[in-house]
């Protein structure tokens, strides 16, 4: 029989009960939470540190939370519930303060091996490149930059809820990517990828957001002519996620289900001053694109 894996609320609960009790650790996370939701768990504490909540003490390489305010934790979590009862999810808390962040994804054969890794740096922030995507996604409040050359819909359906979110905050979304007005080819990975910026920009509307408020632009430059069988382009290859301008994630893993499961990808989440580096970076790429209108995918797709 299986066991049914705890809730994010019990997750959080849990997490209460060892605050109370004593100093938690992301070991005893580990062990009891799994690997998803000690995570977001862990991200939580470390927003809670920079609310002055929790206190974050580090010896030698062991970290560990206490807290002698858990009643007002706990009314921070009842607001959220109250906010879910009515009809809206539970939102990531504001990303302000969060620190620094590694971003790692590896093939389940070296799983094991990762997590060794991992506990030998205990004092490192160190997430999954799945929920380290979850969060930024579902933190954005206001604007949501992400540069995705290999978009894939076995990808984006890891983070429909995220998206739907966007929607219902009306956060101002930039997709940027690559050859989509200039495809090398235009076979079935072509079409899929077609499809999944159309999805990114129905689940942003099924929130209840405007379809407009999610733009699209390809930077793909020719060199040479067309009909050059040795046609060379130019184009991003960069995969950013930038939230409000605060905290950017900058790596090799982008929104594809390989970058989540079987592929090794790496990454780093970089806040304040860098963020914003990486946001003027975007820009200049996003100041040189193409417009791709919704209308677009759907004539393509039909």
């Amino acid at each position: 029989m299986m066991v049914r894996p705890p809730s994010i609320e019990e997750a959080y609960n849990w997490m209460l009960e060892h605050l109370e009790s004593g100093a938690l650790t992301p070991t005893e996370l580990s062990r009891a939470l799994g690997t998803d939701l000690s995570q977001r768990v862990l991200l939580f504490l470390n927003y809670l540190v920079a609310q002055g909540l929790v206190t974050r003490t580090s010896t030698g390489r062991q970290v560990s939370y206490a807290s002698g305010r858990t009643a007002e934790i706990t009314r921070l979590l009842q607001t959220q519930a109250q906010a879910e009862a009515k009809g809206k999810p539970i939102e990531a808390p504001e990303i302000t303060g969060i620190p620094e962040a590694l971003v790692i994804s590896a093939p389940l054969s070296l799983a094991d091996k990762v997590t060794m890794l991992r506990d030998r740096y205990p004092t490192l922030t160190i997430l999954d490149m799945k929920t380290a995507f979850k969060e930024l996604l579902g933190s954005a409040r206001r604007k949501l930059l992400l540069a995705l050359p290999f978009l894939e819909l076995d990808g984006l359906m890891y983070f429909t809820d995220e998206i739907v979110g966007l929607g219902r905050r009306g956060a101002v979304v930039h997709l940027l990517t690559r050859e989509l007005l200039l495809p090398r080819q235009s076979g079935y990975s072509y079409h899929q990828k077609l499809k999944a910026f159309a999805k990114f920009i129905d689940l942003y509307a099924s929130g209840g957001g405007d379809r407009q408020q999610v733009a699209v632009r390809d930077y793909t430059i020719r060199i040479g002519a067309a009909s050059d069988e040795s046609l060379l382009y130019e184009g991003i290859h960069q995969k950013m996620v930038v939230a409000d301008g605060k905290r950017a994630y900058i790596g090799s893993g982008e929104i594809r289900a390989a970058s989540f499961i079987s592929n090794g990808d790496v990454g780093v989440i970089h806040v304040g001053r860098k963020a914003q580096f990486w946001q003027d970076y975007f820009n200049l790429f996003w100041s040189e694109a193409d417009v791709v209108p919704y209308t677009f995918f759907q004539e393509s797709i039909g």
